[in-house]
């Protein structure tokens, strides 16, 4: 007997596996429990299991666990947090600097995408929210996985529960998380610009509560970086002045697998002497990279098409002036991306 819960990282999706386990181990019997992200994972742990039933749990599961999981017409339960709340949480709990937070944020919601709006997949969900209770996650939860909750086995999952909260159904997640070891009471774990910056650059991937695919996204300028200076954003004015060199790269971020156009738009002034930009897009290795020259003034716009194969792999757009410049200003406007149909069908 296999359960399967799936969810983006958070300490309330811990305390939802907590819940789960608890009820499952009442309703199904003793199981073995592991937090797997890859089929060798996997199958390194299943090596270990000593009980029929099986609780396989995953913050950010790879290619090679979704395709097995598929193959094996698993049905997996999702567990979904806000996505400005689950790069909250990393800062929180995790003690990620936000900037990183928002990416790791990406690359969890972008491994989900398959699962939430594959037909291949059984699957069902909850959208875990402050106001969610564990009595609205079981009920969720323990129809999907097939599992009734009546007579002897009610009283026995209610006494359980009853450890909980008197009252377990009203018990709010978000307050079982708050008693899970790993909780940090930290005040507001992002500034409102931070916050301001999650929400943009994490807003695509809000379409997968309601099971439809991430189609487009903003790259909002404040994640990529200045190589002239580490850690900067590549907000305002570049200059161009000095040795050939890369001038911006990022912004490091999940894309969910399939075909993709990177949009960049910038503007150049004081350029008198030329240049030729390169642009590049990578996910560990180049995928696709564009030579243009760079106008004395005026705007450009580069479109480049890269094809994702995994989802847990960071997006990094990098831009390169090929040449030494003696003038020159370079600013960045806009970075977006948007997918394109699949291969065979004719792209814009």
């Amino acid at each position: 007997m296999l359960f399967v819960l799936f969810g983006t990282p958070s300490i309330e999706f811990a305390a939802c596996v907590d819940i789960a386990a608890a009820a499952l181990t009442v309703l199904a019997g003793p199981m073995d429990r592991f937090a797997v992200n890859s089929r060798s994972d996997l199958q390194q742990a299943w090596r270990r299991r000593a009980h029929p039933a099986v609780l396989v749990t995953s913050e950010a599961p790879d290619a090679s666990l979704v395709a097995l999981l598929r193959s094996a017409s698993a049905p997996i339960f999702v567990i979904l947090s806000e996505p400005v709340e689950t790069a909250a949480s990393l800062v929180r709990d995790r003690d990620m600097e936000p900037r990183l937070a928002i990416r790791t944020a990406s690359l969890c919601f972008a491994s989900l995408e398959p699962v939430l709006v594959d037909p291949d997949f059984a699957t069902a969900g909850i959208a875990v929210g402050r106001a969610t209770t564990v009595g609205e996650l079981m009920e969720a939860l323990l129809p999907f996985l097939g599992i009734e909750a009546e007579g002897e086995r009610l009283e026995r999952l209610e006494r359980q529960m009853a450890t909980l909260d008197a009252d377990w159904r009203a018990l709010a997640v978000r307050d079982a998380a708050r008693r899970h070891p790993g909780w940090r009471s930290v005040g507001s774990a992002l500034s409102e610009p931070e916050r301001r910056l999650a929400a943009e650059a994490l807003h695509a991937y809000r379409a997968l509560a309601a099971r439809r695919p991430v189609d487009e996204a903003r790259w909002p300028l404040p994640l990529l970086m200045r190589l002239d200076e580490p850690d900067e954003p590549a907000t305002g004015e570049i200059d161009l002045t000095g040795q050939a060199r890369t001038i911006v790269y990022g912004p490091y971020m999940g894309l969910p697998a399939g075909l993709w156009r990177v949009e960049v738009a910038l503007s150049v002034r004081d350029n008198g002497s030329g240049n030729m930009l390169l642009a590049q897009v990578s996910c560990l290795v180049i995928h696709a990279e564009l030579r243009v020259p760079l106008p004395a003034d005026g705007d450009l716009s580069l479109a480049l098409d890269i094809a994702i194969a995994d989802p847990k792999c960071p997006t990094e757009l990098r831009l390169s002036i090929d040449e030494g410049a003696i003038e020159g200003i370079l600013m960045l406007r806009d970075v977006s991306v948007r997918r394109l149909p699949r291969a065979g069908r004719e792209m814009p």
